[in-house]
């Protein structure tokens, strides 16, 4: 489509935080270089506006064509669920996101991810999301042990357990119930009981999953298109969590593990993620993925990254990879391919190609 069909140049939103951040880095009290970013966005020909998620004008946003954003989120539930409310209103709005609003209803909810995920081929340990603590009690009676316990919150293996027999699960199930809720047709006597002893908590959300056994850890794996990082994390002593365990070296990542990767990326149509991924040495599995507000540790910290060539072959460079500069090229792609820019890919117009090994920050 040619600079013809293009009226005007699209606005691509950086939304923030109340802190005037797109988090996180290492911790959530950092974040992007979002001045990067939006350079990259102008060479390739958008207007950039940075804007607290308090301030953005849905008025004007839903009157104007081609408007874009990079948003936010938090891990404080509250915050998260007002900044997914503002989200939710730009994406029936028509506008762009990044990543796609699925994937902020995914962020720290294991449940949305599992039935996201069950909607593709990709590999991953088998799940089940229950809501009641009836159907979760039905379900443990035939349940294959042991299995993962998950509660849909949390990171850093919070709130995740091996259940080892149905005695474990009915208490892992009791525990993740937070809400009474009356049996239909009751007698006159059961009323005047339950208004004096309160019945159980019945309705919550958990989840099991399959355990994958013979692992001694997984792989945290950080990608933007192409361009990859990882680290291996070794499992806490005497325990099947990774995560959080701390334990972690920057160990050369198997090429199978950089193609589930990429494959995943395809799959889940996202245009950078998180990933932790189980390997056996014959298969891989995908066990959580975040699109938005994850750690760059794993890219901050590490001496080298990968490259995808032409070829398929992955090609390891040394240094660190420029996020934002990955990022930004991204996104103007997607946009070109949407008709919105014309010309050269942005990261060629940057005195600083995408691929080096400077650093990021």
């Amino acid at each position: 489509m040619g600079m013809e069909s293009i009226q005007r140049k699209p606005l691509v939103l950086l939304i923030t935080d109340f802190r005037g951040l797109i988090p996180q880095r290492i911790d959530a009290c950092d974040g992007y270089d979002l001045d990067r970013i939006a350079v990259v966005l102008e060479r390739a020909g958008a207007s950039v506006h940075l804007v607290g998620a308090h301030q953005l004008d849905f008025r004007t946003i839903c009157h104007r064509e081609h408007v874009a954003a990079l948003y936010t989120s938090s891990q404080q539930p509250r915050y998260r669920q007002y900044l997914q409310d503002i989200i939710a209103t730009l994406h029936f709005s028509g506008v762009h996101l990044f990543p796609a609003f699925v994937h902020m209803l995914a962020h720290e909810d294991k449940a949305v991810q599992a039935f996201r995920l069950g909607m593709t081929d990709i590999k991953v340990p088998r799940s089940v999301v229950f809501g009641s603590r009836q159907q979760a009690h039905e379900y443990l009676r035939t349940a294959a042990f042991p299995l993962v316990g998950k509660s849909v919150e949390g990171f850093a293996s919070r709130g995740v357990r091996l259940i080892r027999n149905i005695r474990e699960g009915r208490r892992f199930v009791d525990k993740h119930m937070v809400d009474r809720v009356l049996r239909k047709g009751r007698s006159l006597p059961s009323r005047v009981i339950q208004r004096i002893v309160k019945p159980k908590p019945v309705l919550g959300i958990l989840m099991f999953q399959e355990f994958i056994r013979d692992l001694t850890g997984d792989w945290k794996i950080l990608i933007w298109g192409d361009t990859a990082c990882g680290l291996y994390r070794e499992n806490r002593p005497a325990d099947f969590r990774a995560s959080g365990s701390g334990r972690f070296s920057f160990s050369d990542v198997p090429v199978p593990v950089l193609d589930f990767a990429r494959e995943t990326l395809d799959a889940l149509d996202l245009p950078w993620a998180s990933l932790d991924i189980g390997y056996n040495g014959r298969e891989c599995y995908l066990f959580e993925y975040q699109g938005i507000h994850f750690g760059l540790t794993t890219a901050d910290k590490g001496q080298f990254y990968y490259v995808k060539g032409a070829d398929g072959a992955w090609n390891k460079r040394d240094g660190r990879i420029q996020i934002e500069t990955e990022m930004a090229t991204i996104m103007a792609e997607s946009l070109r391919r949407c008709g919105w820019l014309p010309g050269s890919r942005p990261d060629e117009a940057m005195s600083t190609p995408a691929h080096t090994g400077g650093d990021s920050a």
